[in-house]
């Protein structure tokens, strides 16, 4: 079971610092895909609670894997769409693929 409390010297050695992305590059994708969850949701009427369970989501991927591999955008859809099962404000994948694409 992954511990979910990182030390300063694991927010370091992430999976995309590795890869070759630099802290204050991975620090903007995280913003921007946190921001990006945030405006969709609000934008399908969402609940608080929903969207930062999928900001939440979003940044526990990103610890395990790298920023290279999986696109952030499509990232932040998958982990809004789970978001809304576990809290059960579920949305469709193709209304949040169809609100994403506005922005």
């Amino acid at each position: 079971m992954p511990n979910w409390y990182y030390e300063k010297k694991d927010l370091k050695r992430t999976p995309s610092i590795v890869d070759g992305i630099d802290v204050d590059k991975e620090n903007r994708y995280r913003r921007e895909g946190a921001r990006f969850i945030i405006n969709v949701g609000t934008k399908m009427g969402l609940r608080y609670d929903t969207m930062a369970t999928g900001v939440v989501y979003f940044h526990r991927f990103y610890m395990f894997h790298s920023f290279r591999t999986f696109p952030r955008y499509v990232t932040a859809c998958c982990c809004l769409f789970l978001a809304g099962k576990v809290e059960e404000t579920p949305k469709k994948c193709k209304d949040i693929i169809r609100t994403a694409k506005s922005f």
